[in-house]
């Protein structure tokens, strides 16, 4: 079941509760740069935590993942057990908790279509009762250099929430 906002696709939310799950990341602050920058940035901090986690023979436990933050944003993998600070990646906590998760469909590099996606998901949650309760987690179920057409992306969104 979906729901269509300005011709965005989120399925319907689920709440779930999550573990602990030790990561390899980069953050970074924003800076003045444009959107397609910070994309740019956020894929090759993602390469960089993958090559860090490979490196230091850890197994990936899920997909690589993005926090966009009030002062910045934070991407990396999952991975089995702490790791080591490698470069600009360092070890840090996706902490446990309830979250809203629903799947997008579709380009994630179109700006209004990123900012529709949001505002759909939090329609949902407050639909549902419940209050977003800390930074939107982007999972990248897709590999952009496995699957060319944007089109054809797909993400999972957790969203903490309490109520």
């Amino acid at each position: 079941m979906s729901t269509q906002q300005a011709n965005v696709n989120v399925t319907s939310i689920v709440r779930k509760t999550l573990s602990d799950q030790p990561v390899l990341c980069v953050r970074s602050a924003k800076a003045d740069r444009s959107a397609e920058t910070d994309w740019c940035a956020v894929g090759e901090a993602i390469g960089e935590a993958w090559q860090a986690h490979e490196q230091q023979g850890l197994a990936s436990a899920g997909p690589p993942y993005t926090l966009f933050l009030d002062d910045g944003w934070e991407a990396g993998v999952p991975v089995d057990r702490s790791g080591a600070p490698e470069g600009r990646v360092i070890p840090a906590v996706l902490h446990r908790g309830e979250v809203a998760s629903a799947y997008f469909s579709g380009n994630f590099w179109d700006m209004e279509k990123f900012g529709a996606v949001i505002a759909n998901l939090r329609t949902q949650i407050e639909s549902a009762g419940l209050e977003p309760a800390g930074p939107l987690r982007w999972i990248w179920l897709t590999a952009p250099e496995l699957t060319p057409d944007p089109d054809n992306h797909y993400t999972e969104l957790h969203w903490p929430v309490k109520g």
